[in-house]
């Protein structure tokens, strides 16, 4: 018996996001919400020391028009609800193509001058 498969994507992807990813086959769809997910959380621990509070996955946004590369560098657009100094902050990954099977990446957020 196989696992059963949950899809998280309604709860981490922005309605922007989703659209995005509805013109995409099922088993790339599975991977974006894959990498989507864990870039979101390794931007979390990145921001959480400015803004002091929990983010909720759909107060970031990452897709474009331009989807996901298997390697890119990203400036991810912040949906905070909550007033924030302003951050300078951007997202890194590299895939599959790299290393079949796995995703490695990571987030810098610091502060700017620039709201």
């Amino acid at each position: 018996m196989s696992p059963t498969k949950i899809d998280i994507a309604r709860k981490i992807l922005t309605d922007a996001e989703l659209a995005q990813l509805s013109s995409v086959g099922e088993q790339e769809r599975d991977r974006l919400v894959r990498i989507v997910f864990s870039i979101k959380e390794a931007i979390y621990k990145a921001i959480d020391p400015f803004v002091g509070r929990y983010v909720a996955f759909r107060e970031v946004e990452l897709l474009n028009k331009a989807g996901l590369p298997e390697r890119a560098t990203l400036v991810p657009r912040l949906l905070l609800r909550e007033p924030h100094p302003p951050l300078a902050v951007s997202a890194w990954w590299i895939t599959e193509a790299d290393a079949p099977g796995y995703l490695f990446g990571g987030a810098t957020a610091s502060l700017t001058d620039r709201p």
